[in-house]
């Protein structure tokens, strides 16, 4: 239907359908959209701050020019008819715009968006009415510039639309105009302009207005009249007004209420309506929208804004997958999914408050699909059968206030999108007096907002937890509430708010507001009726020792103000000290120390904590010795936060005393935790095959050992703890390829024989004398050597038993079939079986010759390779048992490896370091032991007894190797 042949909206009866029936419903709310062709405002403001002179010029000569000038003011009034209350006015004959640019600049820049922002679709032009201006005292009262009832205007009143007002550059305080139409207002201010920008204000004709007094300077404004060309006359049947635009969303509003009384439209899922579409990169913001959507959108605002209204409209980008694909058997088969990709508030912010909102091709109430993508599954052979068909909509998207909880199905938020659908909720909340529906989406959102991982902004904190603080106090004590969604709120935006300082305050000054007045008001809660637990205690089990101590330490002070009578204060300030100390002290004992993987804040971690509660202690107090060292020495503590601590003794003088009392008691109690990583921190200088521990670095090692010898009298012994720790983590240590032993040894062995010779622990000094610490660093580079750098040589003992299978066979005959001969040939072959068991089959009532030929095919070959055991009888079987084998290949290359790293360690010049502690001679022999790493002493399992080993009898012929956990010893 062209849009010249679409009836007015104005022309539907929105009391002409049944709310009992869903269809006629849908019917009139589609036609009804899609009928209006214009919307806007009752009066709109603009400024222009590129703008053309008009080049004015009064009195035939005069010229004024702009900013206005108090002696150009001067003239205008001399020249001017004075009109009531310091005003001048002008005649469109008493003046003239000379510049030729203001006229084209007045309808390609003003015009326009004064147009757009009244609604008008007709064609306007402008009529100079008259130049005004506004002197120190002036003002207007209310009135109307035309009478608002169609039927008593004149012909040449008809084709008059409204009035537009140009506010000039001029100096002035005041003179703010006021506009209404029934109980909706506008104000504009003037006078924030000055002096680099153009104003336009325009209103309807049955608008009502008014102007404020000037309380300084002068104001000078061009006054028009926005008139229509071609007007039909009388016959029109509606001109464009602020009445017409009331009727027009007064009826949709009706529309809409009749939703929650219309059976069969369910109210829990949205009503999306297509309008003509935007990109789906681009943002929906209505202040940028023209034509029909414009209309639609901007006329579904206002009827939803209304307090009283039970819907609300967004704007939203949705898109309807349908992934077709055939089967193999011909059949088709299609997948459909609908989502809102993007949803924005429909206001001139345009704020988005969603992504990925899931949702249903039926909510569409306008099924027009249009193809927005086309995708093939490609090439490939399981994806030449599939493809993809994208329908793309711009849709209006209606949301009843019991459907609000969609929004906590976004399948993706981002905290901008968090933050405006909180203060959304929020908003709906006031606005429906909290009933039911809207606080239970309001929860479902808000929950969103505290999900672990989330950064909520101090505004979100203060409105959900206020929100949640009302909940919760609504009865007499807080504690005893019993609604489980309030308190997981509660203690969710309690988690997400006390770890991060900037929200931190925020959130303890509410919990102290809400504790005041509970006191205040209520009366029946004080020091000893009030369970802290029930308010921290979420928060405490938690975070980290240093956030928890921030909220000891603070939040006595939110208590204070209010009005509290001094001893009440005092005695709830006593009660949670006390409270929050004891559970610091529980804490400290019982929590991981030094896990923060698990705080997301900015409150600071359990190492703070540490280093701040020492710092106003001595050395030996209590606390130190009872509490701390116990805690760092047990399994609790984290191993990095163990070395940062000691790390920190060391370095500060004022706890050079604690350092040494840490040391003697932490290091023989948590050697092993402290040297966990620190073999593989010492190999992170090899290169890129060993990355080494992200926890340590790889001088940290080297650098306790060298404080622990520098430690007497106990320093040798704490020396030799960590180097027997060490010892152990090499041995576990397998990751990596060895390239070069010499790196290896300068990585792992060097820094430490360094250490050991920096405090005079050398050949003929007490590493020589078989002291604990000498036994400990021998252990050590033996581990080195011989382990690591041997274990990272890969080896198998594996043997190989396979024999040749022609010299066996020789003397069978296998042209005949003889089934027999056809396993043990697979047998003699196979390079991992040791025992062959052959059992004749029960119906063979000649078994022992078929025994005995096998027997004779084994004899008959050359060499003594074989062990046989027949066994006649019932079993009627016969066991043969290979006698030779020989190590695979790879135990010839393993053999070659270890002769070369021999050779290389020999010949290091990094080894020197490790000789000057230990002696050439130990060394050199822990060199030669090497020899028993290699795979020589492997070769005897082949000479082995072969009759000491038996394997269970099986039905038919099957073999096993010499490791098969099956054999069984038969003595």
């Amino acid at each position: 239907m062209a849009d010249a042949d679409k009836p007015d909206c104005m022309s539907i009866d929105p009391s002409a359908w049944k709310p009992t029936e869903p269809v006629v419903w849908k019917d009139a709310l589609v036609r009804y959209l899609a009928n209006i062709t214009s919307a806007g405002d009752f009066a709109v403001s603009n400024h222009h701050t590129i703008f053309a002179d008009p080049g004015l010029k009064i009195g035939g000569d005069r010229r004024i020019f702009l900013p206005l000038h108090p002696t150009d003011a001067e003239a205008i009034q001399s020249m001017a008819k004075k009109a009531a209350n310091e005003t001048w006015e002008l005649q469109p004959g008493q003046f003239r715009c000379l510049n030729p640019e203001w006229e084209p600049f007045l309808y390609e820049h003003v015009l326009p968006r004064v147009a757009e922002g009244l609604g008008m679709v007709d064609d306007i032009c402008l009529r100079p009415v008259n130049l005004l201006l506004f002197g120190k005292g002036s003002f207007f009262k209310p009135h109307n510039d035309d009478s608002s009832d169609e039927s008593n205007e004149t012909e040449a009143e008809q084709d008059i639309l409204g009035t537009l007002v140009i506010s000039l550059p001029s100096y002035h305080r005041g003179g703010a105009v006021h506009l209404s139409f029934k109980s909706e207002t506008r104000t504009f201010a003037t006078d924030t302009s000055f002096p680099w920008a153009l104003q336009a204000l325009a209103w309807f004709p049955d608008v009502s207005h008014e102007v404020a007094e000037l309380t300084d300077g002068c104001r000078l404004v061009l006054t028009y009249k926005l008139a229509a060309h071609g007007h039909g006359g009388p016959d029109q049947p509606h001109k464009q007004s602020a009445q017409f635009y009331r009727r027009q969303v007064d009826g949709l509003r009706t529309i809409l209420a009749g939703w929650e009384a219309s059976s069969g439209v369910s109210t829990e899922e949205p009503l999306c309506y297509p309008i003509d579409p935007v990109p789906p990169n681009e943002p929906l913001l209505i202040g940028t929208m023209k034509g029909y959507n414009r209309a639609v959108c901007q006329s579904l605002r206002d009827a939803c804004s209304s307090p009283d209204s039970n819907v609300f409209v967004f704007l939203a980008h949705m898109t309807h997958l349908v992934n077709h694909q055939v089967l193999p058997d011909g059949s088709k088969f299609a997948e459909e999914h609908t989502f809102c990709e993007e949803v924005y508030r429909c206001d001139r912010a345009g704020v988005r408050v969603a992504s990925q909102l899931p949702g249903g091709i039926e909510t569409l109430l306008v099924k027009e699909p249009r193809v927005e993508k086309y995708t093939d599954g490609g090439d490939h052979w399981l994806c030449k059968n599939t493809w993809e068909v994208r329908y793309q909509y711009t849709v209006a998207m209606l949301v009843h206030r019991k459907g609000l909880g969609l929004f906590a199905q976004a399948r993706h938020c981002c905290s901008g999108e968090i933050e405006a659908s909180v203060a959304m909720l929020d908003e709906m909340l006031l606005r429906n007096h909290w009933d039911v529906p809207t606080v239970h989406a309001a929860a479902q959102v808000f929950a969103r907002a505290t999900q672990k991982g989330q950064r909520m902004t101090p505004t979100t904190v203060q409105i959900v937890l206020s929100w949640v603080l009302f909940t919760r106090t609504t009865t007499t004590a807080a504690a005893e509430r019993e609604d489980t969604i309030f308190d997981d709120l509660y203690q969710g935006v309690l988690r997400c708010s006390l770890q991060r300082l900037d929200t931190q305050d925020v959130a303890l000054g509410m919990i102290g507001l809400s504790l005041r007045q509970l006191c205040t008001h209520a009366g029946a809660l004080n020091s000893q009726t009030i369970k802290w637990e029930n308010l921290f205690e979420c928060f405490a089990s938690v975070c980290s020792l240093s956030a928890w101590q921030l909220i000891v330490d603070k939040f006595p002070k939110y208590l204070e103000g209010g009005g509290l009578p001094t001893g009440l204060l005092q005695d709830l300030q006593t009660s949670f000290k006390a409270w929050a100390q004891a559970r610091m002290d529980t804490k400290f004992m019982s929590h991981h120390i030094g896990d923060d993987r698990h705080y997301e804040g900015d409150c600071g971690d359990d190492y703070s904590f540490i280093i701040k509660s020492i710092e106003s202690r001595p050395a030996d107090s209590e606390w130190i010795m009872t509490r701390l060292l116990p805690a760092l020495a047990s399994e609790r503590c984290n191993p990095a936060l163990l070395h940062r601590v000691l790390d920190a003794f060391w370095q500060s003088d004022e706890h050079f005393a604690l350092a040494k009392l840490a040391y003697e008691y932490i290091i023989p109690r948590a050697s092993s935790r402290l040297t966990i990583d620190s073999f593989e921190a010492l190999l992170s200088t090899c290169g890129s095959n060993h990355p080494g521990s992200h926890l340590y670095d790889r001088a940290m090692f080297p650098v306790l050992l060298d404080r622990c010898l520098s430690l007497q009298p106990t320093g040798e012994l704490l020396a030799a703890h960590l180097l027997e720790a060490i010892s152990q983590t090499v041995k576990d240590c397998v990751e990596g390829e060895v390239e070069d032993p010499g790196e290896i040894l300068s990585a792992t062995c060097v820094p430490v024989a360094l250490v050991l010779k920096k405090h005079g622990f050398a050949v003929a000094g007490a590493l020589a004398s078989g002291s604990a610490l000498a036994d400990a660093a021998n252990r050590y580079f033996t581990a080195v050597i011989r382990d690591y750098l041997c274990e990272q040589r890969e080896w198998t003992a594996d043997l190989d038993w396979a024999h040749k299978v022609d010299p066996v066979l020789h003397s069978c005959d296998l042209s005949k079939k003889c089934g027999p001969c056809s396993e043990l040939r697979e047998f003699v072959g196979h390079s991992d079986a040791r025992t062959w068991v052959y059992t004749a089959a029960e119906q063979d009532d000649d078994a022992s010759s078929s025994l005995a030929h096998i027997e004779q095919v084994l004899l008959s070959a050359p060499g003594d390779n074989w062990v046989l055991v027949t066994t006649i009888g019932r079993n009627k079987t016969l066991e043969v048992v290979k006698k030779g084998a020989r190590p695979l290949d790879k135990a010839k290359w393993y053999n070659d490896e270890v002769e070369a790293l021999q050779a290389k360690l020999s010949a290091l010049p990094e080894a020197d370091a490790i000789k000057d502690v230990t002696g050439d001679a130990w060394y050199h022999e822990v060199i030669a032991s090497l020899e028993s790493r290699k795979a020589e002493h492997y070769k005897g399992l082949a000479d082995a007894n072969a009759t000491s080993w038996r394997t269970r009898v099986r039905r038919k012929g099957s073999y096993s190797s010499s490791g098969d956990g099956e054999d069984e010893p038969t003595g």
